[in-house]
């Protein structure tokens, strides 16, 4: 070999080396960059969750007031809420929220939805199962240390005080001359009276028909044909005003006060809940709450207080008996709560279930649930935190149901049917809490859906021609909030309609050919 050529070989593999060298130097930098970016977002991605669980913050308050209106239909609740009726519930949504609550462990009635409120659990457990109302029902009370009073004195001896404000005889002292109730009746509150230290009800008055604070403080009047009171039931005024004369006395005490006022519920039985008598009585609560918050507000306190505002059942028409939730009868077993403090809500928003109330408050205001028996595991019979509240049931697709231009009335969708047009799709669903997705699949097109809730998606106007025609598959998929899944598949035919020259073609031709007929005339 030459020098010459010797020479160019040793060129040659010092560029190979260089070129090398650079791949090597590109292939390093590469790496390391992707290296670094997975690093930075492994770390970004710690960082956040990190910083999402630091952030997170059980809501604390010095004091909790719950006050429930008996039989509050949600559908007038959220109308007069609305229309600024409720002018003094609606304050507190300045700083809170409305809260959908369900009741999914009993029927609609009063004794075992206020047992439910005071301890978190269905009737499984605190073993009210029924109103324990008229003659010859049984004495039943929710079991000892069940209930929030009780939890908060165990926790809390005197540092916390308790009141209990209610409509119902709760003691001995009645005369039963005039009121159509067995002796045996007791009251649910009997086991835990001792832990409660201001106690207002209708069995602190005598209830004797000449008895003027009797007559005044009756919600039914003395029915002369009956010889006594249709009802022990005292006005939520009056009982607004006994509620409002306890706060000034423990305003630097820590307490809780609970509240509840029956007359909804005997103006729904006997005017139905559209009535105008039905609305006063919700107003006539609305205004308690006022007498309430202003006395909170006198004392500045409110924004350390968790104001709760809601009830025990719902009120369809004149009645309230229906099943637990999913029973179809929302307006009696979805309730509207108000609460003061949008730091209670849930980061999805979902709707909570009755016994979820206690477990919540008693944690709100810095008990230790993990120390109470039976546990809050958020199964059918307990309850557990708003902010805890998780679903891993996947939503329930019922029934399909669609409808055209030409049809009068929704059909149910099936396999291998026919639809010609443009139409509209209506899904009746069980879901815990309004979906987070709702699609429907068409060949390559995605449709969102229009509407969705907790019982019904829909689907408006969906053309054909944006999809393809002919035979289709359409794909139903819906997401809850949690990432629960359903799938629903059918397989059907699709037709656009007729172009609209093609639809009168016909009448074209027959008026051109009597045109050209008269025309040869």
């Amino acid at each position: 070999m030459g020098n010459e050529s010797f020479s160019r070989l040793i060129e040659n593999c010092d560029f190979m080396k260089r070129k090398l060298l650079v791949y090597t130097l590109i292939i390093t930098l590469i790496s390391s960059f992707v290296g670094f970016n997975q690093l930075v977002e492994g770390s970004l991605e710690i960082e956040v969750q990190q910083k999402n669980l630091a952030d997170f913050q059980i809501p604390q308050f010095d004091n909790t007031v719950i006050i429930t209106w008996d039989g509050a239909s949600s559908k007038y609740m959220d109308k007069y809420l609305d229309d600024g009726s409720l002018v003094n519930t609606l304050e507190l949504l300045e700083t809170g929220y409305r809260q959908k609550i369900r009741i999914t462990s009993h029927k609609t009635s009063t004794d075992p939805g206020l047992c439910t409120i005071e301890s978190g659990y269905g009737p499984e457990i605190h073993g009210i199962t029924y109103n324990m109302w008229g003659e010859g029902t049984i004495k039943l009370s929710i079991p000892d240390n069940l209930t929030i009073s009780e939890r908060l004195k165990d926790t809390f001896g005197d540092e916390v005080k308790t009141g209990l404000v209610f409509a119902w005889g709760l003691t001995d002292n009645i005369n039963w001359t005039y009121i159509n109730q067995a002796e045996t009746r007791g009251s649910i509150y009997d086991n835990s009276m001792s832990e409660i230290d201001y106690l207002i009800a209708s069995a602190n008055l005598s209830w004797q028909p000449d008895d003027p604070e009797s007559r005044a403080a009756a919600y039914h009047g003395f029915d002369e044909g009956l010889g006594m009171y249709k009802s022990p039931v005292l006005t939520s005024d009056y009982l607004g005003q006994k509620a409002a004369e306890w706060i000034p006395t423990v305003k630097n005490d820590r307490f809780y006060l609970r509240v509840h006022l029956t007359q909804p519920d005997q103006e729904g039985h006997g005017y139905g809940d559209s009535s105008s008598e039905y609305k006063a009585a919700l107003k006539e609560c609305d205004d308690a709450v006022g007498l309430i918050l202003d006395e909170l507000e006198d004392a500045n306190i409110l924004d350390k207080t968790l104001v709760m505002v809601g009830t025990d059942h719902g009120m369809y028409g004149t009645g309230h008996n229906a099943g637990p939730w999913p029973d179809v009868a929302d307006d009696l077993n979805e309730l509207v709560y108000v609460i003061s403090h949008d730091s209670m809500r849930h980061e999805e928003s979902i709707a909570v279930s009755q016994q979820d109330i206690a477990p919540t408050v008693l944690a709100a205001m810095g008990v230790d649930l993990s120390l109470l028996t039976p546990a809050y595991i958020d199964d059918a019979d307990t309850g557990i935190p708003f902010w805890e509240k998780t679903d891993s049931t996947d939503p329930s697709i019922k029934i399909v149901f669609y409808k055209t231009d030409k049809m009068d009335n929704f059909d149910i969708l099936s396999n291998d049917i026919e639809i010609k047009g443009n139409f509209d799709i209506k899904l009746d669903i069980k879901e815990w809490s309004p979906l987070r997705t709702a699609t429907l699949q068409i060949s390559d097109n995605t449709i969102n859906a229009d509407f969705n809730s907790s019982r019904r998606v829909d689907w408006f106007d969906v053309n054909p021609k944006d999809s393809g025609t002919g035979v289709q598959s359409l794909i139903f998929t819906l997401i809850d909030p949690f990432g629960n899944e359903a799938t629903e598949e059918f397989s059907l035919t699709l037709k656009a309609p007729s172009a609209f020259w093609i639809s009168i073609l016909p009448i074209l031709v027959i008026s051109t050919v009597i045109t050209l007929k008269r025309k040869k005339r």
